[in-house]
């Protein structure tokens, strides 16, 4: 157990899930930092990646969260998503989401009210 350099991978032993921390047992998959708990003498309450392993293709949080890049992926796409210009609208950012054009368009349609494109919060 080498206390002074947490990073070390001697400090690290496999696990069926990836490999722990000797000392406390926090596991954690391959390319992902481990959390130690608070009573662990290698380094309580923090996230260290062993220099032996290289970092996952996710994000720093997934990483901590255990969120693989896939999920994060799917949610992000379903961030992305257009908003309907009817919700967009009424809540006063249509501006933000679409063209002054397809803001006219959607009033000639019948979508929204010209009294929704007009309450523009700009």
């Amino acid at each position: 157990m080498n206390i002074e350099d947490p990073r070390s991978p001697v400090n690290y032993k496999p696990h069926p899930m990836g490999y722990c921390c000797v000392d406390c047992n926090a596991s954690a998959r391959i390319g992902q930092a481990v959390y130690h708990s608070s009573r662990c003498d290698i380094a309580p309450r923090e996230y260290v990646l062993p220099y032996n392993q290289v970092e996952g293709e996710s994000s720093k949080r997934s990483q901590r969260r255990g969120t693989s890049a896939n999920a994060l992926a799917k949610r992000d796409a379903k961030a992305r998503k257009r908003v309907s210009i009817v919700v967009a609208a009424k809540r006063g950012d249509a501006r933000l989401h679409f063209t002054d054009d397809e803001i006219e368009q959607a009033v000639r349609d019948g979508k929204i009210s010209r009294s929704d494109a007009m309450n523009q919060d700009f």
